[in-house]
């Protein structure tokens, strides 16, 4: 019996220095990240471009008034970003995916963001400094909308700007499937996922 309690303790502490959560949280918005219905033990591995280990995504956000949820982690170590500059970034890549909305008109909002040669979708926007966000799909038969991208967009900004956590990042997202429809990343001073624009 003391063995398996000596067990827990260290699985908790290790938990704790790692980041990984030990308790479920609540956003100030209301966004119940409950520990028990995130699957800490799913591993994405061949989604993200150039990145050569694996990456737990533990956090579970459904982004309010939509069908739209993201799975989301900081990797290990944990690297923090210029707020403002993460501020910035997203609420202008929000601004420049609200105007694209607009200019479709009422049929765009469920119409495909545009796919690549291959059939791939990719979004990269930057300011210029070295903070940059690159959102891609997953499986090629498979292509996200203008309207989901505006709700990740608008779910990072509630998680990561609302609740003050202020560093970079990868995730997934789906909109009512269970499997993931697209992936991204916010990142700092790492290369491009994708070199066309």
């Amino acid at each position: 019996m003391q063995m398996l309690t000596a067990f827990v303790l260290l699985c908790y502490h290790v938990f704790a220095i790692v980041g990984l959560p030990t308790t479920p949280s609540q956003h100030a918005d209301g966004i119940v990240l409950p520990l028990q219905s995130s699957n800490t033990s799913q591993v994405l591995t061949g989604a993200l471009p150039s990145m050569n280990r694996p990456l737990i995504l533990p956090y579970r956000i459904k982004v309010p008034n939509t069908r739209t949820t993201i799975r989301l982690g900081f990797g290990i170590p944990r690297k923090d970003l210029d707020p403002n500059e993460l501020s910035v970034l997203l609420a202008v890549t929000e601004a420049y995916v609200d105007e694209q909305l607009q200019s479709l008109g009422a049929g765009g909002a469920q119409a495909p963001y545009p796919v690549m040669g291959l059939g791939e979708q990719y979004f990269h926007k930057s300011l210029g400094d070295d903070v940059h966000i690159e959102i891609w799909n997953l499986e090629y038969q498979d292509y996200f909308t203008w309207t989901v991208l505006r709700n990740v967009l608008r779910g990072l900004s509630t998680y990561l700007i609302d609740g003050k956590r202020y560093r970079q990042c990868w995730f997934e997202f789906s909109n009512g499937q269970p499997v993931p429809v697209g992936a991204g990343r916010i990142t700092a001073g790492l290369e491009r996922a994708f070199e066309s624009d």
